[in-house]
């Protein structure tokens, strides 16, 4: 039998992945802000870099390239934007439903 998912374990793996590629590719530095809702749990992530995350092929020598790929098929949504001033970094939101 598989083992079980809940929301709170795509919860925790959708943070894991994306605080992860913050401090990998955003200059070791973020903010995590989490917000609960009616309609499920909003995840902001900022970090120092400008570049936007985007999809690639994953490696198959384990160097990467499945942790958005994770987020993007467990979230309901997922936006990247500039963060507030030039040259101040981008912010990643997700959104996931919790029923």
């Amino acid at each position: 039998m598989p083992p079980r998912r809940t929301a709170e374990d795509d919860a925790a793996l959708v943070v894991s992945e994306v605080v992860t590629n913050a401090v990998r590719h955003g200059g070791g530095v973020c903010a995590l802000d989490l917000a609960v809702g009616p309609d499920g749990l909003d995840i902001a992530v900022t970090d120092r870099s400008t570049r936007l995350p985007y999809l690639r092929q994953p490696s198959l020598t384990g160097e990467g390239g499945l942790g958005l790929g994770i987020v993007a098929r467990l979230a309901d949504a997922v936006t990247t934007c500039a963060a507030a001033g030039p040259g101040e970094g981008k912010a990643v939101h997700v959104h996931l439903r919790l029923s």
